[in-house]
């Protein structure tokens, strides 16, 4: 009974007749109160055992004077590559050590996102008597963030409660840290185009439109180094809107060199007058870091092409004699090694560029079997030899046709011939008669020179192809 009425004291008022009660025995009282004193002690003992210390929770902390400063935007592009957030941590109650975390999420009109871990500030020691200072470096050297826009959020807890939040920011309840926009660092260089220019324009034709040309540029960077690409667009000249031709590859350029040269392969444009412009990325980024036109460059507005099908090779059938032999030429004695003719052929006055076909020989009698030469300008006689191929050619009576692919772009003067493999075989036709001045040879292997024909001309003749306008290059350049 007596252990009932210590648990439930107030059973010990409505019993007035109990020799215990409180009225009876004042002893009583003193063993309730020590009693009840014990009860308080063991409540506040079991709640201090589930919850953090009461001073990491009972202090109250704000967040104020939040500002940015620090903001770094090198290309003025309005966004920055790094900047400081500011603000000052105010307690009331004493001291604390709080850990500061900031969050940062993508800005999205429908705020769907959510934020994640950016900054981590550990156990920092924050005072009542102390303006708490405290400045997060938001982007390079902490880690950087991708070109976007950004919401920010910060939070303060207790180093004992790190699920237990004392103070909080966010862009909802503080603009400042709403809609920051950052990029990458390597995106606040600043890259320029020096210079463009066409090169290798190919027009075989002569009519003043390349069937394809090289256009280069040349990009730079005001700092170090950086990883771009370049958009090539052309128009025709009379068309408002660009349209995009290619894409580059990623290339890097560099402070320190002087050219960092792309080269792009413009062809298969229909017969037109062209504009071009280009445009220089950082790689990776849609965002235009420079364009470069025809108000910066002439060189880059009416440009002129057509399809490989506009623009044929001029040809040319050249010869020196009249179409009729009067008579045989062979080597009959000497060294055979070195037993050559040759006719001399003047390039076309206007061509660029050159090329021989065919090469034409009229046998007079006794055919067999002959290596096709040809060499280049060695002043009054054959120079060097540039085609010198190793099989052997059988010939017939009369004109035989040899398909070839021989460039003599370089060559203003040149010399095609064979070479005889047996004695007085085959008898090369001459003509006696030729309209023309001498220029056909005969190598001498006694004297181991070359010798002019003075019977005539011998019947050798070409087909070539060639071109009047080949490269403009120096016409094109413009440096800015």
């Amino acid at each position: 009974m007596m252990f009932v009425h210590l648990i439930n004291p107030a059973i010990w008022l409505e019993e007035e007749n109990n020799p215990y009660s409180l009225v009876f025995n004042p002893i009583l009282i003193i063993i309730m109160k020590i009693y009840l004193k014990i009860l308080i002690f063991c409540i506040l003992f079991i709640v201090s055992c589930t919850l953090p210390d009461n001073s990491e929770i009972i202090k109250q902390v704000k967040i104020e004077n939040v500002f940015l400063s620090d903001v770094v935007d090198n290309d003025v592009d309005g966004f920055a590559s790094s900047l400081k957030l500011n603000f000052s941590l105010k307690i009331i109650g004493g001291n604390s050590t709080v850990i500061i975390k900031l969050f940062s999420k993508k800005s999205e009109d429908n705020d769907t996102s959510t934020y994640s871990l950016y900054y981590d500030s550990g156990p920092a020691e924050i005072s009542v008597n102390s303006s708490n200072e405290q400045v997060i470096q938001i982007g390079n050297p902490n880690a950087e963030l991708i070109r976007s826009k950004y919401d920010f959020l910060v939070q303060v807890l207790p180093v004992n409660a790190p699920d237990f939040i004392v103070a909080e920011i966010s862009a909802k309840t503080d603009s400042i840290l709403a809609g920051l926009t950052f990029e990458p660092s390597v995106l606040e260089a600043k890259l320029m185009i020096s210079t463009a220019y066409w090169d290798l324009l190919i027009d075989y034709d002569g009519d003043g439109y390349a069937r394809n040309a090289s256009l280069i540029t040349d990009v730079n960077v005001d700092t170090g180094s950086a990883q771009v690409f370049v958009a090539i667009f052309y128009r025709l000249s009379e068309s408002p809107a660009y349209q995009l031709y290619t894409l580059s590859e990623d290339f890097v350029v560099n402070e320190s060199s002087s050219f960092d040269l792309y080269e792009a392969i413009v062809l298969n444009l229909p017969f037109g007058i062209y504009d071009f412009k280009i445009d220089v990325h950082f790689s990776g980024s849609e965002k235009v870091e420079m364009s470069y036109d025809m108000s910066d460059n002439p060189a880059l507005s009416n440009v002129r092409f057509e399809l490989a099908s506009e623009d044929p090779w001029q040809t040319a059938h050249i010869f020196y004699h009249d179409g009729s032999f009067e008579e045989g030429s062979s080597h009959s004695s000497g060294n055979i090694l070195e037993s050559n003719f040759a006719v001399r052929f003047d390039k076309p006055s206007d061509a660029i560029s050159c090329r021989i076909k065919q090469i034409r020989i009229f046998i007079f009698d006794d055919p067999s079997f002959i290596k096709l030469r040809a060499w280049s300008d060695g002043g009054d006689f054959p120079g060097s030899s540039i085609y010198t191929p190793a099989d052997f050619k059988s010939t017939i009576v009369g004109w035989n046709i040899f398909e070839v692919n021989i460039n003599v772009s370089e060559n203003e003067y040149f010399y095609v011939g064979y070479r005889q493999l047996f004695f007085n075989m085959p008898s090369i036709g001459i003509d006696t008669n030729a309209p023309h001045a001498l220029r056909s040879y005969k190598f001498n292997s006694a004297t181991a020179n070359w010798e002019l024909l003075n019977d005539g001309n011998l019947g050798i003749e070409l087909l070539i192809e060639y071109s009047t306008f080949a490269d403009k290059t120096d016409k094109l350049i413009i440096r800015k």
